[in-house]
C-alpha cells in the first residue's frame, strides 16, 4: 500500500489498484500520442488502470515490517515484490496480451532503472527479470501470430513510447496520493504530436501540469479513496486487516490545472 503518516498520529493508506485507477483515469485524458494506432489506445489505457491488480489479494492482510508497520510498495521483500508481478502479469494475459505485455515492459523498466539500493542484485531479482524477458518474447510472439493488424502498435518505438507513458501515469498517481516525492518524470513522454519532459507541480489546493497534455482543456477534478488507520504497532497482518475493515474511509481530491 501506499502510506502516509498524518499529524493527528494515523496513517493515509491508499491501495495499490486504486492508485492504478486513478492513474487511469489520467490516461483516459490523454492525448494520444500520433505513433499510437488509433485501435492499441483503449487497450494501452487498460493496461494503464490495471498494472497493480496483482496487489490486490496480497492487500486483504498486509504484510507488517519489523516495527509493526504495513509494508508499503517500496519495503516490501524483494521475492514478495516480484511474486506480485507475476500474478498481475499472468492474470492480465489470460484477458488481452497487449495489455499484459505493456504490463511486463513496465515491470522490467522499474526492476533495472527504478531499483532500490541492492534490489538489483537479489536473486528473487534477477530471477524476475530472467522471467520477463522470457515472457515479453512469448507475449510479442503470440500478438504477431493472432494480431497482426496490431503490428504499427509492436515496433521497438512504439512500444517504447507507450512504456514510458505507462511509466509517468504510475509515477504522476503516486505523487498525488503521497507514494513519491513531486517532480519532473526522468524520461521525454508523448503525447498527440509532442514529445516533452513534464512536471507534475502537487499542492493546495490544485495540482499543475506543464507542458499541458490532455486532450481536453483543464481544470478537471480527480478523487482516490482512502482509508485512515491508528498508526501503532500491529502485530501480524490479521491485526492490520481486522483494523481496515473498520478504518474510516474518504476521499483525496484533487484539481488538475494548466501552467
Amino acid at each position: 500500500m501506499i502510506v502516509v503518516e498524518e499529524r493527528d498520529n494515523t496513517w493515509r493508506l491508499v491501495t495499490q489498484p486504486e492508485h492504478a485507477r486513478l492513474a487511469g483515469e489520467l490516461a483516459g485524458r490523454w492525448s494520444r500520442p500520433d505513433p499510437l494506432p488509433a485501435a492499441a489506445w483503449p487497450r494501452l489505457v487498460e493496461a494503464v488502470r490495471r498494472h497493480d491488480e496483482g496487489w490486490a489479494e496480497a492487500e486483504r492482510e498486509p504484510a507488517i515490517d519489523e516495527r509493526g508497520r504495513p509494508h508499503t510498495f517500496k519495503s516490501l521483500p524483494t521475492a514478495a515484490h516480484a511474486d506480485i508481478w507475476r500474478c498481475t502479469i499472468d492474470g492480465l494475459a489470460e484477458a488481452d496480451a497487449y495489455v499484459a505485455l505493456l504490463v511486463a515492459l513496465h515491470g522490467r523498466w522499474l526492476y533495472t532503472r527504478m531499483a532500490r539500493p541492492g534490489q538489483r542484485d537479489d536473486p528473487a531479482a534477477v530471477a524476475l527479470l530472467q522471467e520477463l524477458a522470457h515472457r515479453i518474447d512469448e507475449l510479442l510472439d503470440r500478438l504477431r501470430r493472432d494480431e497482426p493488424g496490431l503490428a504499427e502498435a509492436l515496433t521497438p518505438r512504439t512500444l517504447e513510447i507507450a512504456r514510458r507513458l505507462l511509466g509517468l501515469l504510475d509515477a504522476w498517481s503516486l505523487m498525488l496520493v503521497g507514494g513519491l516525492s513531486p517532480g519532473r518524470f526522468p524520461e521525454p513522454v508523448a503525447f498527440g504530436a509532442e514529445t516533452a519532459q513534464i512536471e507534475i507541480e502537487p499542492g493546495a489546493p490544485a495540482v499543475r501540469v506543464a507542458p499541458w497534455p490532455f486532450a481536453e482543456p483543464g481544470p478537471f477534478d480527480l478523487a482516490v479513496a482512502a482509508r485512515w488507520i491508528p498508526a501503532r504497532r500491529y502485530r501480524n497482518a490479521l491485526d492490520v486487516a481486522h483494523t481496515l475493515r473498520k478504518a474510516n474511509v474518504g476521499q483525496l481530491r484533487f484539481r488538475v490545472i494548466p501552467p
